[in-house]
């Protein structure tokens, strides 16, 4: 793969939180938590991110679709043969960007809200995002419930009334609703038990082909990143300190252990 074929490309991606003492809030460091990241996505690949808890993982894909926004460096995002750096984008770039890139985040119980449907879930970020007509809406719903392997009458309930497994495959389904090329997957099956967990995998990897997706896979389980990726990076005190091949990357490891 090229440079001409990366989706994102990440050029000295820093995210540093200020941290403060005193009633004044004097500035007396920073918390490193992203920290000179290089590092490029190639257009249908999964790359998978791993590391320690709080080694700056989820919150590199936060900066990636600028939930937070970068302290300093690039984040090219390259579309339709455009190229753009997201920290740069106002907010109708912002807008149009995230249609494009979407995200799943680990717990499926907070990403929902309790108050409502899986329709009106599902319907609000079709609205936002342009699709007018109810019965286009309605056919995008009960297409991406298919995919999923959930049945269209389920639209109707609430997310209480779903397993985990089935909570996380609906926020699958609300991400790719839009049809976005990138899906960055914040630790998707970790609060899942791990009879779910395959299930969940397998389902992702079988989406991935039939959309022609990118992901981002961001997990700290390396045999739930070997399965998914097709390289890996590995995340230590904020920074990329190996990338390789998934299965060059276990057979001759420059980090023994994360």
């Amino acid at each position: 793969m090229t440079a001409t074929d990366a989706v994102f490309e990440l050029r000295g991606v820093k995210k540093y939180y200020p941290v403060t003492a005193g009633i004044f809030k004097r500035v007396t460091g920073y918390v490193k938590a992203v920290d000179g990241v290089n590092l490029s996505v190639f257009r249908g690949e999964t790359l998978g991110v791993v590391g320690e808890s709080g080694c700056g993982k989820s919150t590199l894909g936060k900066v990636m679709m600028r939930l937070e926004p970068a302290t300093e460096g690039q984040i090219l995002f390259t579309s339709n043969g455009k190229t753009r750096d997201v920290n740069a984008m106002n907010s109708k770039e912002l807008f149009a960007f995230r249609k494009h890139v979407q995200m799943v985040f680990q717990d499926p119980y907070s990403a929902l809200n309790p108050q409502k449907t899986i329709r009106q879930a599902f319907d609000e970020p079709l609205r936002i995002h342009g699709v007018a007509s109810a019965d286009e809406r309605l056919a995008i719903m009960e297409r991406m419930m298919d995919i999923v392997n959930l049945r269209s009458e389920h639209l109707d309930r609430y997310p209480h009334e779903f397993s985990g497994g089935q909570r996380q495959r609906i926020c699958i389904a609300r991400a790719l609703c839009v049809n976005p090329e990138v899906v960055i997957l914040d630790e998707p099956v970790s609060a899942l038990d791990v009879s779910i967990q395959a299930q969940i995998l397998n389902l992702m990897k079988d989406i991935q082909a039939e959309m022609n997706l990118t992901y981002i896979f961001i997990a700290h389980d390396l045999s739930v990143v070997q399965f998914m990726s097709d390289r890996i990076a590995v995340m230590y005190l904020g920074k990329v300190v190996e990338l390789a091949d998934a299965n060059e990357l276990y057979e001759s490891p420059l980090v023994e252990s994360v």
